[in-house]
Order: C-alpha cells, then sequence, then structure tokens
C-alpha cells in the first residue's frame, strides 16, 4: 500500500493512540463541566489541572502560564491580543508583523487590533512563491515597537502510519 498524506487539519486531525487512551474516560458516561461543583465537575477540573501541571512540566513553565483553549483560532485570538495588550503597557506604539500567508485567525486579529487602537499598528509581509519570507524587509520592519512577528512554518510531510 502507498502511503497516505493528510492535508485537511483545518478542523481536526488524526489523534495519536496515546490519546485516545488518556481521553477515552472523557468520552463516555458522565462528564462534568470542570466549573461545576458536583462530583463529576469536581473530577473533570481537577483532571484538567492535572493535565496543566504534566504540560507545564514538560515546557519548564509554571503552571499558571498554561492555558487551554478550544481551538486553533481561538489560541492564534489569544497569543496576539496577549501579546499587544501587554506591549502596549510600557510602549508608546506597538507594532505587529505577520506574513501574508497566515492563518486568517492570525491575519485577522492583527487587523483588528491595528483598528480597534490608534497606537497599535499591523504589517504584512510578502513572501516568495515557496512562502518564504522577504527577510530584507522583515530588517526593515524590526523595531523597538515591535511586540510580536508571527511566521507560518514549514509542514514536514511523512506518510501517516496505519
Amino acid at each position: 500500500m502507498s502511503p497516505q498524506y493528510y492535508f485537511d487539519h483545518a478542523a481536526s486531525a488524526p489523534r495519536r493512540e496515546a490519546v485516545s487512551e488518556a481521553m477515552a474516560r472523557w468520552q463516555r458516561g458522565i462528564v462534568g463541566n470542570p466549573s461545576g461543583s458536583h462530583r463529576a465537575a469536581r473530577e473533570a477540573r481537577r483532571a484538567v489541572e492535572d493535565a496543566r501541571d504534566e504540560v507545564a512540566g514538560f515546557l519548564g513553565a509554571k503552571p499558571g502560564g498554561v492555558v487551554f483553549t478550544g481551538g486553533g483560532s481561538e489560541s492564534c485570538f489569544l497569543a496576539l491580543a496577549g501579546v499587544t495588550h501587554h506591549h502596549r503597557r510600557s510602549h508608546a506604539r506597538t507594532e505587529l508583523i505577520v506574513s501574508k500567508v497566515e492563518h486568517h485567525a492570525v491575519l485577522d486579529t492583527a487587523a483588528a487590533l491595528a483598528g480597534d487602537y490608534d497606537t497599535v499598528s499591523a504589517h504584512f509581509l510578502d513572501v516568495d512563491d515557496e512562502g518564504v519570507v522577504d527577510l530584507d524587509a522583515l530588517r526593515t520592519l524590526l523595531n523597538d515597537n515591535t511586540a510580536i512577528v508571527s511566521v507560518m512554518g514549514r509542514v514536514c510531510l511523512k506518510p501517516l502510519s496505519g
């Protein structure tokens, strides 16, 4: 059988078996809302906090610095908005630099932040035919007011197992 490649990870992705096993207990039966106060909710909250501790330990971070989101778009928004608002506290101007091939969640958030605040500007970097950022243009834009540079990474292709 020839290798299969899967390119549509926009809203879902193949799940590793270890992840499926770890999540099995939460896929059926009574599953509580972690913000509730009943037993199932407390168990769910404990599971979320244990996961937060594990991720923090893996990253060498503090658990309070680990934020779980509902998906990629929410994560993109949170990252750009969070960095922008933090930067604005200590700088008169805030500049966001994003490549023109970013996910719409990044492009839309950068444009919205620039539209919402007079002191925030967004710069959209050109890329070549292979999606590589123009580094000379990036160097020209970088300055002390740059809060974040967002550049989509390259995808490494390898066959899906099974």
